[in-house]
């Protein structure tokens, strides 16, 4: 049985993160212009991190994130 209330929880989080995740590539493909993958998923794991951190310590991380 999948957990809606859980899925309605995360949802705006896994939003978030995807459009900060287009937005900090393309920042970084407009700056730099040819991007080696490496470097891009290392930008994608730090953009996940600093947001995971961030609404823990702000308080607004879901409950399945503590």
């Amino acid at each position: 049985m999948v957990n809606t209330q859980a899925i309605r929880e995360l949802l705006p989080h896994y939003f978030v993160v995807l459009v900060l995740i287009i937005l900090s590539t393309t920042a970084v493909r407009i700056v730099l212009a040819d991007v080696n993958i490496a470097i891009e998923f290392t930008i994608v794991m730090a953009t996940v991190a600093v947001y995971v951190i961030v609404t823990r310590r702000l308080g607004y991380a879901p409950e399945q994130w503590t």
